[in-house]
């Protein structure tokens, strides 16, 4: 989830910094008093009640292994919190960040203590800016958020096209599209490395949007795979506490989309667009593909097109 408030250090007293989070919670002093006392020193001077509400809400509704939620901050930068019963493994974690184009500025653990209102747990909140151009949109964090969720579930792949989320504009789901293409085209023998296969779709998102909307106007929107069983709430989540398999690990990737299917499957959509549809994403992608200058981007984009 996208939270859209800001607030960041704050230097009101403890009793007015209680009296708003206890307006933040709908008016539950109690809640408030209790979420007080189970954090940790320094907390309220650098929490605003506002955002300390978001984090007693997802610490109290903590019933999977872990959760995000991402709030904006300043012009070009973003934070992502991560809340979890244990602590993030950051040798684990943060090549996933890094997967979608992110660079992580800051890193700030937390510890909620256990008490009336629940559990103990742990809140991680990554200071993020992207590498590619652009600013960040309230339906980025929205976007971010499901792709992360995917990858820990072990739906998705630790890879840079996830760039492409960002990037793009692209959801986890069409993410896993493009891969699938991109693997079946290194195994009809393509001479280019994955790096090399990836790179040009993030150099020209556009292309890589329009390629996805062909793929759907043929075969309709592939289905969302299911979350492998075994774990609770996050199979093949990232390693927490050394507690659970992180990324490239013991948790396994989400099945492949085979792209010569068709539509149907479970959670899949029957195309809906048309012939003419599809001659108006090829004239597009003609027009995107005559500003590409460099010819071995302009072979890897046109071998994609060519599947």
């Amino acid at each position: 989830m996208t939270d859209r408030r800001g607030p960041g250090p704050t230097d009101v007293s403890q009793g007015a910094w209680v009296d708003r989070l206890a307006e933040a919670l709908g008016g539950d002093g109690a809640a408030a008093l209790d979420f007080r006392a189970r954090v940790p020193a320094g907390y309220q001077q650098q929490v605003a009640p506002e955002l300390a509400a978001v984090d007693a809400r997802h610490v109290a509704d903590l019933d999977v292994s872990q959760r995000f939620a991402v709030r904006a901050a300043g012009s070009d930068g973003f934070r992502l919190r991560r809340y979890g019963r244990a602590p993030v493994e950051l040798s684990a974690f943060l090549p996933l960040l890094e997967s979608f184009g992110l660079a992580v500025v800051e890193a700030v653990p937390m510890t909620i203590a256990a008490g009336a209102g629940g559990a103990g747990a742990h809140i991680d909140d990554f200071g993020l800016r992207r590498l590619s151009p652009g600013p960040f949109e309230p339906a980025d964090g929205d976007r971010l958020v499901e792709a992360i969720e995917a990858v820990v579930q072990g739906r998705s792949d630790t890879d840079s096209l996830n760039r492409l989320v960002l990037a793009a504009g692209l959801d986890w789901v069409q993410v896993r599209l493009v891969r699938a293409y991109r693997r079946y085209r290194r195994q009809a023998g393509s001479p280019y490395t994955d790096e090399q296969l990836d790179d040009p779709l993030v150099a020209f998102p556009e292309v890589a949007r329009d390629l996805v909307a062909l793929v759907e106007a043929r075969f309709g929107r592939p289905p969302a795979a299911e979350p492998p069983r075994g774990a609770e709430g996050g199979p093949g989540a990232v390693t927490v506490g050394g507690s659970e398999a992180g990324p490239g690990g013991g948790g396994g990737t989400a099945p492949a989309v085979d792209p010569t299917d068709g539509p149907g499957g479970d959670g899949g959509t029957a195309p809906a667009e048309g012939p003419a549809a599809e001659a108006g994403i090829r004239a597009r992608l003609a027009n995107h593909l005559a500003e590409v200058v460099h010819l071995g981007q302009d072979q890897v984009l046109r071998s994609y097109l060519a599947l």
